[in-house]
């Protein structure tokens, strides 16, 4: 009698652990907004029985291949995205899945937001399994860029303009290099519909010599943390060598060409 129950609950402890592997991630896209990714395995004996997407704890879609087949998609088209959902079986092993969410944003996104995916086994096992995604606000900034507006030579007067993009739209600092932080003239942020990213740009207006190299750095709040981005600098004597140096190579080509 012992012998048995010793048995039972082995088996029992065996069946525990072949738990379905799950893997749920997210990716910025460029142009587009967010794509999350669910990805599962199922243990071998068993097959999967159901899988189920929920926005903030509302469920928006039901995926059963014993009534929707290897895959299916279901797009949906809100006033602030559309949400483009394709759950499709792995041809080699119908064990294997993925399920691909993309929100194509029409409106900058105001807030984060969460994404459950649970998966089910059939029976006997009833296996089931679920993970869930925060989506913050948050684009990382890209590299600032700076473009000469104006130089006046006599003067040492020169007007930068800075940009960077980014969700939220960065803040960008202006910096003398060894020096404190300055203000700028003129900034703004803009909503750009096409890379789904906030532009910001500002504008310095100083006076610059051979020892001094401004600096503009694009920093975001998040989390509670200051992030910033990577800067670009101006240097007059560096333009101003790089100037000769472009002077003197068309020179020498125009003597080697003759």
């Amino acid at each position: 009698m012992d012998s048995k129950v010793f048995v039972l609950c082995f088996c029992a402890v065996f069946v525990a652990a072949e738990a379905i592997e799950m893997n749920l991630t997210n990716e910025w896209k460029q142009d587009i907004g967010w794509e999350i990714y669910c990805s599962w395995r199922i243990p071998n004996g068993d097959s999967l029985q159901s899988v189920r997407l929920h926005q903030n704890n509302q469920q928006f879609l039901i995926f059963r291949p014993e009534t929707d087949g290897d895959s299916r998609v279901l797009v949906t088209r809100r006033l602030t995205d559309v949400l483009t959902t394709n759950c499709a079986l792995s041809k080699e092993d119908r064990q294997m899945g993925t399920c691909v969410l993309t929100f194509e944003l029409y409106q900058p996104q105001k807030q984060g937001f969460m994404i459950t995916c649970e998966v089910s086994g059939e029976r006997p096992y009833f296996r089931m399994e679920n993970k869930t995604i925060y989506v913050d606000k948050y684009v990382p900034s890209t590299d600032a860029a700076l473009r000469v507006v104006s130089q006046n030579k006599d003067t040492g007067r020169v007007t930068l303009n800075c940009t960077s993009s980014g969700v939220p739209g960065p803040n960008l600092t202006w910096t003398i290099l060894g020096q404190q932080k300055i203000p700028h003239d003129f900034t703004g942020v803009s909503w750009n519909a096409t890379s789904k990213l906030w532009d910001a740009w500002s504008v310095l207006t100083y006076t610059s010599n051979a020892d001094t190299t401004a600096v503009c750095t694009p920093e975001v709040s998040t989390a509670g943390r200051l992030v910033k981005g990577k800067s670009a600098e101006y240097n007059s004597a560096e333009c101003s060598r790089g100037l000769v140096a472009l002077i003197v190579s068309a020179a020498l080509y125009l003597v080697l060409v003759r």
